[in-house]
């Protein structure tokens, strides 16, 4: 199984948000798109990912992972949602209070196993989807600073190459350093 870390190319704020520079989730490098105390969270949708995987294979899993901090350690969590439309929301992940500390730090939610209550993801559903997104909410305490460096979708999948046999077509799962040609997998 192989995977390919993809990254979001746009940001958006629900109308009203309260979220600061939410633009600089998008790189890691400009600093943190922040969500300052007491204010209501909106959400910060990071989409567009559209470069990276290839044709022909078979998702295995999803994973978002997140950089983070707070100001201060209290009860606030990460929220993070799949949408396929906007609006439409796959089962979430929760990066928990026990876990946001002061310093930037990596968060993971899913893995290579995990659909997120979607059983059959495409290429399609995720690459040059304008709808396809990542939805983040502060949920929990909302007295301290919630900031988010990076957001990236780490996509687990398996290429499908086939063998053609008199009868019938059989998936075969290519190692990546392989190639078939007619019938046979060579080096």
């Amino acid at each position: 199984m192989a995977y390919i870390d993809l990254y979001p190319t746009i940001a958006v704020v629900t109308s009203g948000s309260q979220w600061v520079d939410a633009s600089n989730v998008l790189n890691g490098i400009d600093g943190a798109a922040t969500l300052l105390p007491n204010r209501p969270s909106q959400y910060l949708y990071v989409k567009d990912f559209s470069a990276g995987i290839p044709t022909d294979v078979s998702i295995n899993g999803l994973e978002i992972i997140i950089e983070a901090a707070v100001d201060a350690v209290s009860g606030t969590q990460i929220s993070a949602a799949f949408t396929l439309d906007g609006l439409t929301t796959y089962a979430s992940g929760v990066v928990d209070s026990d876990n946001l500390t002061v310093d930037q730090e990596s968060y993971s939610l899913g893995d290579s196993v995990e659909l997120w209550g979607k059983s059959d993801w495409k290429r399609g559903n995720i690459h040059g989807v304008p709808a396809f997104g990542i939805r983040l909410e502060r949920v929990g305490d909302a007295t301290t600073n919630l900031e988010l460096f990076l957001v990236k979708l780490r996509v687990y999948y398996t290429l499908q190459t086939y063998l053609q046999g008199e009868r019938s077509t059989i998936p075969l799962e290519a190692p990546l350093d392989k190639v078939v040609t007619g019938n046979q997998v060579k080096s």
